[in-house]
């Protein structure tokens, strides 16, 4: 009782998140990856004998990447993707459930220069909830897409550039920054 000095109600929780993945890869570096995450405060289910809800039981990641001779790579799926120390686009891997992206990702590197492409479908217009209902009827469909460019000059210089892009139906939002390390 008394959590953080207030002497309202007691009850703790305990909650948690199980990870269980493989990734296999070919002689010729394709590389293909599954993961399942479970997240749940326990004592959530009703009840443990008839209660098969698993409402926090969803895939982690599910991808394929694919080489490109030696300049790059393409990963298609559902993937953690972070830039720039999170700062505008992360994974946020701090988080119970943490972000996965449903996308794709181009990567081209040459010397100290690293380039991405990316595009990921962030909300569907008749995307379904658990119950099966579509969550959100009249929302619209939502793609982010985007260009981000790394050169590393050096232990003393980081420059990266980075532009993306919400593309929302009749509207939309643009984003673009440079960030120094």
């Amino acid at each position: 009782t008394g959590v953080d000095f207030v002497d309202d109600d007691g009850r703790q929780n305990v909650s948690h998140r199980a990870r269980l993945g493989t990734t296999m890869t070919t002689d010729q570096g394709v590389k293909v990856r599954f993961m399942l995450q479970d997240v749940r405060i326990w004592g959530e289910e009703l009840n443990t004998l008839n209660d098969f809800s698993a409402d926090g039981l969803d895939v982690r990641a599910a991808w394929m990447a694919l080489p490109l001779g030696e300049v790059g790579s393409l990963k298609l799926g559902r993937q953690a993707f972070s830039l720039d120390d999170q700062r505008i686009i992360g994974a946020v891997g701090w988080s119970q459930r943490a972000r996965a992206f449903d996308g794709g990702v181009l990567k081209l590197g040459v010397s100290s220069i690293d380039a991405q492409l990316f595009g990921f479908q962030i909300t569907e217009r008749d995307g379904r909830g658990g119950d099966g209902q579509i969550a959100n009827p009249r929302g619209n469909e939502v793609e982010l897409v985007g260009a981000h460019v790394r050169g590393d000059f050096g232990d003393a210089l980081k420059v990266s550039a980075l532009a993306i892009s919400d593309l929302i139906e009749d509207a939309g939002r643009t984003t673009v920054g440079l960030h120094l390390t």
